[in-house]
């Protein structure tokens, strides 16, 4: 994280975390996310000012560190956002389990 440009705290139900950009890419980190049953998947998103959700990722490994690399750069988005999901969506299907915001 010392090296990151920009960390920002993810917290919520499932555990905690954070969301570091380094060099215009952007990596969500969590220690001892909570486990999720084989048939459902942690998916990641990044919400612009408008409150619109877009699709960064999936995590199913939740044993010990998890980490992703988003799918795009943070750009304007506002608000990171993870829920549990059955599948990979292309909207949320449930409320998040962690939510943190990108801005401050």
């Amino acid at each position: 994280m010392a090296s990151a440009d920009a960390a920002y705290a993810v917290t919520g139900s499932a555990g905690s975390g954070w969301v570091l950009e380094t060099d215009g890419r952007a990596i969500f980190l969590a220690d001892a996310l909570a486990d999720l049953p084989a048939d459902q998947l942690y998916e990641l998103w990044l919400i612009g000012p408008e409150g619109e959700p877009v699709a960064v990722g999936t995590l199913t490994d939740t044993d010990g560190v998890a980490i992703a690399t988003l799918e795009r750069d943070l750009g304007s988005a506002t608000t990171f956002a993870v829920t549990v999901e059955a599948e990979r969506v292309e909207a949320p299907t449930s409320e998040p389990v962690l939510i943190g915001a990108l801005e401050g």
